[in-house]
């Protein structure tokens, strides 16, 4: 579960949630090097003013994947 009154918010295991750009922005975390840990929103935004309205709102739609799974040992991290 996350804090969704955190600020900011943060996944179960206390990492940023935020907007993160590979080709196109999406919303996520990062791992303690940087390197993107978990991907939450199953939507990509073409700007990141789209997704950090989405993550502000809490209206991306909440991805299920395996990454997800395997970095809270199968505890639903957001």
């Amino acid at each position: 579960m996350c804090d969704e009154n955190a600020n900011p918010l943060t996944c179960i295991k206390g990492l940023e949630i935020k907007v993160l750009k590979s080709n196109m922005h999406y919303i996520g975390t990062l791992d303690d090097d940087g390197s993107p840990m978990c991907r939450f929103s199953a939507e990509y935004y073409k700007t990141s003013d789209e997704a950090r309205q989405a993550l502000d709102e809490l209206s991306f739609t909440r991805r299920t994947g395996v990454e997800i799974a395997f970095c809270s040992n199968g505890v639903p991290c957001f």
